[in-house]
């Protein structure tokens, strides 16, 4: 079902993230990730990438056709 798949680490120094569209700005909502200054494993899948340009050209608007789904776990020490 996903079209691409992204791993990656952040340092959190705060233990709160916030999230940010690049059209919106930030998402109100923050995600709290635990205490202050952890590593974090993040995983990004995605689908629905290829679609944008088409349905912008067709309909001027591609609203929903990005999927994503992102997942955090500590690292371990």
């Amino acid at each position: 079902m996903w079209d691409l798949r992204a791993d990656t680490v952040i340092h959190s120094g705060t233990g709160v993230l916030q999230v940010w569209a690049v059209a919106y700005g930030p998402i109100p909502d923050e995600i709290e990730l635990g205490g202050p200054g952890a590593d974090w494993h993040v995983r990004v899948y995605c689908t629905g990438r290829e679609d944008v340009a088409r349905i912008v050209e067709d309909e001027g608007i591609a609203e929903g056709a990005e999927q994503y789904l992102i997942q955090f776990w500590p690292c371990q020490a």
